[in-house]
């Protein structure tokens, strides 16, 4: 999604843009089952990616070399041949993987390598930024700095714009909610994963909701967990999507998100200024989301499900609703797409165009 957003951004200034999943493209079997296996643990084994993240980000004590980079390596022939066929000027890396990628093609010297912009998607230093090289570092928020800064990164080459965001997010937060009675979002992010049914049983059976509560759940992929709640005890209770190419209007709608903290995902609904609970958060990225959101004060984080209940009753008050809207505007740019873009084109004037004028 924040390479679509950043695509979008390009476009809107008159560039050529592509988002692409090199994994997907030029992985092959071998990484296409990695990706398999990686969007399988977060949905079914979150400790497990709990476990491997951490591995990650405390390899670098014992190992000279990123655990990821035989990957990396194998990737960056096909990627680069792309590159140099397209003529890219500037390479956006959303991922610390596709960053590693560049840096691999950096270190190759086979090639001329465009200016290359990493994009964080979480509020906190991803892993293995260690062994990234970049000219310039998005991050998520100020207070990330001295984090990247303990990684190796320059502090000079860091930028805290903020998550870029499709324009419809920015659209969507000025539009009145449509609806009359309370209305509660879940979500489970782009793979649907998360205690979604321990949670309406909680809303349903320990939560005291106002009268005519709507309540919506967003599946994400999960085809399994959609499947799932149409045929069971909810059906006709709550509203049920699967995947939503723009959740947008439907999150601008509600009175409250409850999901767990993917960087994008809550960001989406702070930039519209919709009051947060964070439930359920893989450890690692997500838990460090959370307990940032928390401590700037727009977010609930809920630890168990037993102070759901309690987080429900305090999201409903209009002083917590005023302040949590006041700290979301204060800490989210929603317009870090543009913001990102635009810093690619004074990079690119300052360090001189470096691929043939044919975008990002």
């Amino acid at each position: 999604m924040a390479a679509k957003a950043l695509q979008e951004a390009v476009e809107k200034r008159g560039g050529y843009a592509e988002a692409i999943d090199p994994f997907s493209v030029f992985g092959g079997r071998l990484l296409s089952f990695f990706g398999s296996l990686y969007n399988k643990e977060i949905v079914y084994a979150p400790k497990t990616f709990g476990l491997v993240y951490w591995l990650a980000d405390n390899y670098r004590n014992r190992l000279k070399r990123s655990p990821v980079s035989i990957l990396t390596r194998r990737m960056a022939a096909p990627v680069g041949a792309y590159i140099e066929k397209k003529g890219f000027d500037v390479i956006f890396t959303t991922h610390p993987l596709t960053c590693e990628i560049m840096t691999r093609l950096e270190q190759k010297k086979t090639m001329q390598v465009p200016l290359t912009v990493f994009v964080a998607t979480d509020y906190t230093c991803e892993p293995f930024i260690d062994d990234c090289e970049s000219d310039a570092f998005v991050i998520a928020h100020e207070d990330n700095i001295d984090e990247y800064e303990k990684h190796g990164v320059p502090k000079q080459d860091i930028y805290p714009l903020g998550i870029p965001l499709r324009s419809s997010f920015s659209k969507s937060r000025m539009i009145e909610k449509n609806n009359k009675g309370f209305s509660i979002v879940i979500a489970g992010g782009y793979f649907g994963s998360g205690k979604i049914i321990k949670v309406l049983d909680s809303l349903f059976k320990k939560c005291s909701l106002p009268p005519a509560t709507e309540i919506t759940v967003m599946t994400g992929t999960n085809c399994k967990l959609k499947k799932k709640l149409e045929r069971g005890k909810y059906r006709g209770r709550v509203n049920i999507c699967g995947y939503i190419e723009d959740p947008a209007p439907v999150i601008s709608n509600a009175d409250v998100f409850i999901s767990k903290a993917g960087g994008i995902s809550t960001t989406e609904a702070a930039c519209l200024k919709v009051p947060i609970i964070h439930i359920d958060t893989i450890p690692g990225c997500e838990s460090r989301n959370a307990r940032l959101f928390e401590r700037m004060g727009m977010s609930i984080f809920v630890r168990s499900l037993k102070r759901l209940p309690e987080a429900v009753r305090t999201v409903q008050s209009d002083y917590h609703r005023q302040s949590a809207i006041k700290a979301m505007e204060h800490n989210i740019n929603p317009n870090a797409a543009e913001d990102i873009a635009e810093l690619a084109e004074l990079l690119l004037k300052r360090d001189g165009k470096r691929g043939q004028n044919n975008g990002c």
